[in-house]
């Protein structure tokens, strides 16, 4: 009876229902993201082996379901099941299901699908000081670090743990049918691993783990080699402003928590980003001349003073470059004496 099921699968493969998974990360086989926002990884125990279907889960509207780990416990079976949840309801739909889901008393487990492409980067608190300065040219700035949190789960799924039917023969067609090999008795790899994400491991125990012959699969997981953290500084247009970075402590994967130094060049705005462990932020970098010159056409003359002038009566909205120009004497105001100190210029007085 167990080894006829190696020919039943062939003849199926031949027929063309059984692929070999060939997704990109984060993704499920109808192309649909799986991201931060819209799905969920339940733990589930039950007394009897059995296969999970949207209807498992009445509090939540699950629109696609992936079984990705089964094991036996000493009361029944464990599953471990990707959730894809429908959230057109809104943003706050996940919290409402996760607290809907605590309520089904199989579920001994929830938590944000760590398999997201922005999963990372979501889970991680990386801000920078300022998330928009303004300097004059010629001026300098600093940035650095206020918080760096960064999650240290990062997916690097490398094998498969397969604990099968003694009597049970794996063929090759067994294995190839899921971009498989196997490794020894008890273990699994995928043949071509740079083709191969997270979604692909997922897709291949979901497809498997109801046949009768797997006993208990779960991905495995590559330990992370040294201190994942590292920090890169880059800048958008370097003919705006400068960057220079100095300090920060010094460990085996190079220079962290360094600071930079932001100085002006030419009126513009561009942006600074740093990249901190694989978590980034960004900086509005404004730059401005603070020369009364609010039309940008590189002269000062009454026409400025009379825009300062509509501005301060309420009648001409500037950007926050124009604002900055017709601040003429740096007192943190626009007003009509900016205005009078512009016409002054112009007068040469």
């Amino acid at each position: 009876m167990k080894r006829t099921f190696a020919l039943a699968l062939s003849l199926i493969l031949l027929m063309g229902i059984v692929h070999t998974p060939a997704l990109a990360a984060g993704e499920n086989a109808d192309g649909k993201a799986w991201t931060y926002d819209n799905s969920l990884i339940v733990t589930v125990n039950v007394a009897e082996e059995k296969t999970f279907t949207p209807e498992d889960f009445p509090e939540v509207e699950v629109e696609e379901l992936y079984v990705f780990g089964e094991s036996a416990t000493d009361t029944g079976y464990s599953y471990d099941i990707l959730l894809v949840i429908d959230v057109t309801a809104g943003w706050y739909y996940m919290t409402m299901a996760e607290n809907s889901l605590k309520q089904n008393p199989a579920v001994v487990k929830i938590e944000r699908n760590r398999f997201a492409a922005d999963y990372k980067q979501r889970e991680s608190d990386v801000k920078l000081n300022k998330p928009e300065i303004s300097i004059k040219v010629g001026e300098s700035a600093n940035l650095y670090l206020a918080s760096a949190l960064v999650s240290s789960f990062t997916v690097l799924p490398f094998g498969i743990s397969l604990r099968l039917d003694p009597d049970f023969t794996v063929t090759d067609d067994y294995l190839l049918a899921y971009g498989l090999e196997m490794q020894n008795d008890n273990y699994a790899v995928i043949c071509d691993k740079n083709e191969f994400g997270a979604a692909d491991y997922i897709s291949i125990l979901n497809d498997i783990y109801s046949f009768s012959e797997i006993k208990e699969a779960e991905i495995d997981f590559a330990p992370l080699a040294g201190n994942s953290l590292y920090e890169e500084w880059s800048i958008e247009n370097n003919n705006i402003a400068s960057l220079s970075i100095e300090g920060g402590i010094e460990d085996e994967t190079g220079f962290i928590y360094r600071t930079a130094t932001v100085t002006g060049i030419s009126a513009g705005t561009t942006y600074v980003t740093i990249n901190h462990g694989g978590v980034k932020d960004t900086c509005i970098i404004n730059v401005y001349n603070n020369s009364g010159d609010v039309t940008g056409d590189g002269k000062v003359t009454s026409l400025d003073a009379a825009m300062i002038l509509r501005y301060d009566a309420g009648l001409e909205a500037f950007d926050d470059l124009a604002i900055a120009a017709a601040d003429y004497n740096g007192d943190g105001k626009v007003t009509s004496l900016d205005a009078a100190l512009v016409l002054r210029y112009d007068a040469g007085l």
